[in-house]
């Protein structure tokens, strides 16, 4: 063993043995202690805490080779544990300063989120870049000094360095939350000023962005880019082909057809195509992903596109949303839909006020999408005047996203008492004085339809609301002795009514009228005698089945169930 050597070990021996030197050594041990576990630091993502803590695990990391002399790639190994203990007691001193909703996690969740974050913010991923390097270069159980003193202050160097000019930082999850909010507000805002026109090009707007930006986004589950959803839809979209294909033409055929392909590809092209791909191809990410690493990240931590891609895009964005969803379902916040379409409609939202500054017609949505992307504007107008308005995703986007902004407004019924309230911000308002029937929805989810007053001989109206604009409106007003008892959509603009006898014990229903809420024209659809007395209906498609009760005598005191079934135009 060299003299160097021999001396270092027998100077070390000296010092574990003197009581003097075994009071300082534990004397180091208890300030490490109480450096990692963050005893008397108030803000641990200070840059000062954050110096003291790297010093400290790198004194550990050579205490522990220093003093337990390792002998094996085992006991080498086995440093990796003590230092994932620390990580997780950044963790825990993270989890302190978490908010509310951050701890809507729960406990391993939040610990678990909490100690990525400081293993992220702190590169603590250096530490097992150092303790790795050693290991593979063989020099730490052979006790090659001069290795471990020469790495370890090269490394504990750059990292110090490296943490001091680092920017990198992510903003609590009620700081996020409250920024979506501010936006979303806006937009609602706006939304509750739109005429009809405005509010149909809106949604033609979001489908847009949805088809264009992430196509998944209301079939996926997660809010991160996932493959099995992708698949599954190129297959559903292509399956009739595929099929037919496979019926008419047998496996030979088709197998003889794809090596003829081959061969006639130019492989001078495609090498040249590989060459530049970087230049067209960028990283997909979901509307979820972009809305987060917008919001989520301090200033100047963009541009750390590792720890941004691995951290925010991934860990921060799906334990953000699990918090969100966990809030909703604690305070039933939804109506129309379900919790995670709701706060899909409402990412949707913030991402067409915020990050494409509502456009106002189909050429600046073009190019503020352009802006986003590496897709040039005549791109987006071809897609979207060949492809996505003859496209059945576009009708499901559209269906969705139509329900989805009614959330609004939301319309509680009162079943007890016959009330209709209509609740904002979890402030609860009666929509109109009296007794009411309970609301229908149109078939497209914008407007509702009730009667009021609705009992027994009142002289009853017909209102119906619209969802967007907030504007409730009188369709029909009580006319002498006739009366509204029944009423169902039958398209956006028409309504379906039995109207009968207001006064009369006998007078329970009926005749069928069909109601226009934009002209409000009245017209007839089926009379029918005075003996019958309809009281509700169905539609199927062309036919209306009717049910109700016919007298069987002249006096009106017995009667017979009646069901009749026929075809309206």
């Amino acid at each position: 063993m060299p003299y160097l050597e021999v001396l270092t070990l027998a100077s070390i021996s000296i010092l574990i043995e003197n009581e003097f030197f075994k009071e300082i050594f534990l004397a180091i041990i208890i300030f490490a202690v109480s450096i990692l576990l963050a005893v008397n630091e108030d803000e641990i993502k200070d840059k000062q805490y954050q110096k003291k803590y790297i010093l400290t695990v790198y004194l550990v990391v050579y205490l522990y080779f220093t003093f337990l002399k390792p002998n094996n790639h085992f006991d080498d190994i086995f440093l990796i544990i003590p230092l994932v203990f620390i990580i997780f007691l950044g963790g825990i001193n993270l989890s302190y300063k978490s908010d509310l909703l951050e701890k809507e996690l729960g406990r391993l969740n939040l610990l678990t989120y909490k100690s990525f974050e400081w293993f992220i913010i702190t590169r603590s991923y250096l530490f097992f870049i150092c303790v790795l390097f050693l290991i593979m270069t063989n020099g730490l159980h052979s006790y090659n000094w001069k290795l471990l003193l020469i790495t370890i202050p090269i490394f504990l160097s750059y990292h110090l360095l490296s943490n001091i000019i680092d920017t990198f930082g992510v903003k609590n999850f009620e700081e996020v939350k409250r920024s979506l909010n501010k936006y979303i507000e806006e937009f609602d805002m706006e939304l509750s000023d739109l005429k009809s026109y405005d509010y149909e090009f809106l949604i033609e707007c979001l489908s847009f962005v949805v088809y264009m930006e992430d196509k998944d986004y209301f079939e996926r589950k997660g809010t991160v880019f996932n493959p099995y959803y992708v698949i599954r839809r190129k297959i559903n979209r292509n399956y009739p082909r595929v099929k037919s294909i496979v019926s008419k033409t047998r496996k030979k055929i088709l197998l003889r057809r794809v090596f003829q392909r081959i061969k006639q590809l130019n492989f001078k092209l495609i090498i040249k195509a590989i060459k530049y791909i970087h230049k067209y191809v960028r990283g997909y990410s979901t509307l979820e992903q972009q809305i987060i690493r917008t919001l989520a990240m301090e200033p100047d931590s963009y541009r750390y596109t590792y720890r941004r891609k691995i951290f925010v895009e991934f860990i921060y964005n799906i334990m953000f949303f699990r918090a969100i969803r966990k809030q909703k379902k604690r305070y039933r916040e939804i109506y129309y839909l379900t919790e995670m379409e709701v706060i899909k409609i409402s990412l949707l939202k913030f991402y067409y006020n915020y990050i494409l500054e509502s456009p106002k017609n189909l050429n600046v949505l073009f190019t503020k999408l352009a802006e986003q992307s590496r897709v040039s504007i005549s791109c987006y107008k071809h897609i979207y005047y060949d492809y996505f308005t003859y496209s059945t995703e576009s009708i499901m986007f559209k269906s969705i996203i139509r329900r989805g902004l009614l959330v609004v407004n939301k319309i509680l019924y009162d079943s007890k008492n016959y009330k209709i309230y209509h609740v904002k911000d979890n402030i609860k308002t009666l929509l109109i004085d009296g007794i009411s029937s309970r609301p229908i929805s149109s078939p497209n989810g914008r407007y509702i339809a009730f009667i009021n007053p609705f009992g027994w001989e009142c002289m009853s109206n017909i209102y119906v609301m619209d969802l967007c604009t907030r504007n409730l409106l009188k369709v029909y007003e009580w006319k002498y002795s006739l009366c509204p008892k029944y009423i169902q959509w039958e398209t956006d603009e028409t309504i379906l009514i039995i109207l009968g006898e207001t006064y009369g014990t006998i007078e329970i229903g009926g005749n069928l009228y069909r109601l226009n809420i934009e002209n409000k024209e009245l017209e007839i659809v089926k009379e029918f005698e005075k003996d019958i007395q309809i009281t509700e209906f169905t539609i199927d498609e062309d036919i209306i089945t009717v049910s109700g009760i016919k007298y069987t005598n002249n006096e009106n005191f017995s009667h017979i169930p009646y069901k009749e079934s026929f075809k309206y135009q």
